[in-house]
């Protein structure tokens, strides 16, 4: 298995959102609250998709080749 230097992100970005909702979501507006709730994930799930689909850059420098994420789901031509 190839070692990607980003993936320690998807489990931390949503842990980051939530400290920084625990340390300063009593001073912060609602707004600020939710939009941090909501990025945090988010960037998380993108890492994700971005590391899943094959375009993000390995520790050798060149992109990862990954089969369909849907692979297990054919269609046959024959009913």
């Amino acid at each position: 298995m190839t070692q990607n230097p980003y993936l320690w992100l998807i489990p931390t970005l949503p842990l980051a959102g939530a400290a920084i909702n625990g340390f300063f979501g009593r001073r912060s507006s609602k707004k600020a609250v939710t939009t941090v709730a909501l990025t945090f994930p988010a960037l998380s799930f993108l890492t994700f998709s971005i590391w899943r689909t094959g375009f993000a850059p390995v520790a050798s420098g060149f992109p990862t080749i990954s089969p369909p994420i849907l692979r297990f789901i054919s269609i046959n031509s024959r009913w």
